[in-house]
Order: C-alpha cells, then structure tokens, then sequence
C-alpha cells in the first residue's frame, strides 16, 4: 500500500467491501423471512382450510380413529404434509391420527380459544438452518350447528424449500461478488484516472524544477487540478521572467557600467601620460571624469532602492508638505533642463492644492524619473506639460509630454524591474538607456504612500504618467 494507486483503489474499495456483504445478507434475511416463509404460511393456510373443508364433509372423521387415521395418510400423502387430526371435547384437545416423524404439539390454551372462535391460527418455528424451519397451521372444523368437530393441522418442515433458498443465497452470494467485481473495476479506472492527473501535476512541477517547458494536459483536468496545473504554470512563468530579469540586469549593468568607466580609464591614461601638464587639458579631464561620477550616482541610487524593497517594504519619513509649495519649488530645476533642451514647459498647478503627510524626499524622486523620461524621449521643440489638482478625493500629479511614445506591446511591462523595450519611435537610438529600475522604484514609493501610477500613452503620439494618492 505504499503507492498512490493502491491507497486511491482500497479508498473507492473499501466502503464497498464492507456495506455490500452487509447488503446481500440483509437481503438475503428479507427474501427468506419475509417472502419465502411468508407465501410458504399462506400457501399452509389455504390448503389447511381445504382439507378442514374435506374433513367436515366426513362427520365420521373425527369419531372414529380408524377413518381419521385414513383421512390423514391419504392427505398428507396428496399434499406432500404432515396432516394430523384433533378431536376436542370440553376444552380437551386428544390426537386421533397424525403423519410425520417429528414430534407435533397440540394448540396451546391461546390458540384452542381462538379456534372456538372460528379463527385460523398459524406457528412459524424459525431456525437459521432452513431444515429446522417449521410452519404450522390449525384449521377448526365446525357442524352445521357451528359446532366445533375438531381440528386439522397442516405442518411442512420447510426442508422441502432448502434446495430454493440455497440457490437464492447462491444468487445473492453471486450477485454480491459481481458487485464487487464491478466496484474493484470502477475503482481502479478512477484511481488510474486520478493518478494520471496527479502525475500530470508532478510531472508539471519536474519541468518547472530542471527549467523545462511545461507541455500542455493530454486530457481534460478537474477544477481544482485545472488551478494547481495553471499555479505551476504560473510559477514557471514568473521564474522565467525572474531569469530574464537577472539577464537584463546583467546586461543593463555591463551596459551602463562600461561606457563610464571606459571614459574615466580613457581620462586616467590621458593624466599618466603627460596631459597633467596642461592646465586647460588637466581641467578639461577632470570635469569630464567628474560627469561620468555624476552619471554613476543615479544608476547607484536606483540600485540601492532596489536593495532596500527587496530586504524589505520601503520607509517613509513623512511630514507635512504643502503640495503646491513643494512642487514649485522641485521642478525649477527641471524646467531649466527643458529650456536648454530647447521644450516648451508648462506648469498648471491648481489653487486648492492642499498640504500632506507625505515623504517629500522619495515622491520627488518618483516625479523627478517622470520628468527625467519625457525629457529624454521629447525632440527638441516639444512640450513638456507639468500639473496637479485634486479630484474625486484624490491628489493627481500629471507628467505629459509630446514625445516618442511607448509601444503598446512595451505598455504592460514598464513598470517591471530591468525592463527596458525597443527604442522609442524615431529614436536614432537601437538601445535606450537605464537600467530599466526607475519606473519600478517610481511604482514602489507611490504605492507605499497608498497610490497609484497609472500611464496613457501612444508610440509617436506622447505619454502622459499621473500620480495619484489618496488625500
């Protein structure tokens, strides 16, 4: 019993293996009790009536010993009963004549006064041993004057029907073994059946552990197979793009790592080589190597941000902040950058702005990335458009712009870790830059203060990315 297989048969089995011998004796004892003896009593009865119905045409019978003991042998012999015949007299019941080896008992006192009465009385001697088994009737015999003559027992040992009940016992016994046959049947297709989807699972869950795709059920599932094979599916899924996340990293890191720490050596090689000597060359090498550290310090920041929400949730430091006052003050620096880069900015920020507990310090981070992405996807001569207002009970902070857009195939994925897809539309750029975190950081923080990003965007037509933060 140490596989599946097994356990599942003897689960459908054993119920079975013990209600149905229960059953097939339980009808076995109905048949015979109820049935069988019964119709053998009725059968009994009828033919005791018509023999008392002889015997009262033959007055003599019970007066004279010689011609009952010939009504009885010729009876008995005809019937195939044992027939015995009472003579009563003041209450005395005396035995005239009777067939039969067995011992026969008189009607008791009870039966004697029903008899008086007229009435039938029957005797049902059962014995588990149908041979053993012995049905009795008692017929009175009255005068024309209604009076009692006498009384005609018909007895049959049910022995005679041995051979009939034996054979329905066979049948039931026969029944009850295809029964079961039949349930050991059923029960091991479905255990087969179960085992083969549970094998469908586990074999879902092997694939998943030594990386291998997971090939489609051969037949239909169950419900709750049907969720536990798409949950491993799921889980390869994620594990996928868990691997595809580490490969992107690896390269964003190669990739934004490489270009400037290639300037820094180049500059370094410069300074050992002589170009120490010319102030203007040496100043000129140093503010470069000085851009390319600044250009390191965000990639870093995102990476450390990253660190900390997957140690654990982000902390705020909240504080009261007055929203219009805050984002005044963060996006002059912003819309400088925008001027030299030759945009149109535009800033609407509604009166009724109100002041919130919120970390000022990491939400300027999040509207920072927005700004920083539509500058970087936005030629020159676009429009960046910064505002907030407050609706529906809710503060919004939209961040529009008229640039490249963002493909709809890119949509979903924006805001996944290290994701970064196909260069924006009219980019002369095949790879864009980023380590792909900033959106996915931006989602995280706006999250943490029980909001939400939600973005609208076209490839050729702009983007439009709102905060959104419950007052």
């Amino acid at each position: 019993m140490k596989s599946l297989y097994s356990q599942l048969v003897l689960s459908h089995l054993l119920p079975l293996l013990i209600f149905i011998p229960l059953l097939g004796i339980l009808l076995a004892y109905i048949v015979e009790t109820q049935i069988v003896l019964q119709n053998a009593v009725q059968d009994l009865t009828e033919e005791a009536l018509v023999l008392a119905n002889l015997a009262g045409q033959q007055p003599g019978v019970f007066s004279d010993a010689a011609q009952a003991e010939f009504f009885a042998r010729t009876m008995s012999a005809q019937y195939a009963k044992d027939v015995t015949l009472y003579q009563t007299d003041g209450g005395t019941v005396t035995t005239l004549a009777a067939t039969g080896a067995r011992e026969t008992l008189a009607p008791t006192k009870a039966e004697l006064d029903g008899l008086f009465q007229a009435e039938t009385q029957t005797r049902l001697y059962a014995n588990l041993d149908p041979a053993q088994t012995t049905v009795e009737a008692f017929v009175p015999v009255l005068s024309a004057r209604r009076q009692l003559l006498g009384i005609v027992r018909v007895s049959e040992h049910i022995d005679r029907l041995a051979a009939r009940l034996m054979q329905m016992r066979l049948l039931i016994l026969a029944t009850t073994l295809l029964a079961l046959a039949a349930a050991l049947s059923i029960g091991a297709f479905l255990a087969a059946r179960l085992t083969r989807r549970l094998n469908l699972v586990t074999q879902a869950v092997v694939q998943v552990a030594h990386g291998q795709p997971i090939a489609a059920p051969s037949d239909a599932l169950p419900q709750e197979f049907r969720a536990t094979f798409d949950a491993v599916t799921a889980l390869q899924t994620r594990l996928q793009e868990s691997e595809a996340a580490r490969k992107r990293l690896l390269a964003n890191l190669v990739h934004e790592l490489g270009r400037p720490l290639g300037a820094l050596q180049a500059a370094i090689r410069a300074l050992r080589q002589g170009a120490d000597h010319d102030a203007a060359l040496r100043q000129e090498l140093l503010q470069g190597m000085d851009a390319q550290v600044e250009r390191l310090k965000p990639l870093l920041d995102n990476l450390a941000s990253l660190h900390g929400e997957v140690n654990g949730a982000i902390t705020l430091q909240r504080a009261p902040v007055h929203v219009s006052a805050w984002l005044t003050r963060m996006s002059v620096t912003w819309r400088e950058a925008a001027q030299e880069k030759n945009l149109v900015w535009r800033q609407e920020l509604a009166a009724d702005l109100p002041t919130m507990n919120l970390d000022a310090d990491k939400l300027a981070q999040v509207v920072g990335n927005l700004l920083a992405n539509a500058l970087k996807y936005t030629a020159a001569g676009g429009t960046i458009f910064l505002r907030a207002q407050v609706a529906a009970g809710e503060l919004q902070i939209a961040v529009q712009d008229t640039g490249a857009g963002i493909a709809a195939k890119d949509l979903p994925h924006i805001f996944e870790p290290f994701y970064r897809g196909a260069a924006p539309f009219g980019s002369p750029n095949r790879f864009p830059q980023g380590m792909g975190l900033g959106l996915a950081i931006a989602r995280d923080i706006v999250t943490a203060h029980g909001g939400r990003i939600e973005v609208q965007s076209e490839a050729g037509q702009g983007s439009q990315f709102t905060v959104i933060l419950p007052l």
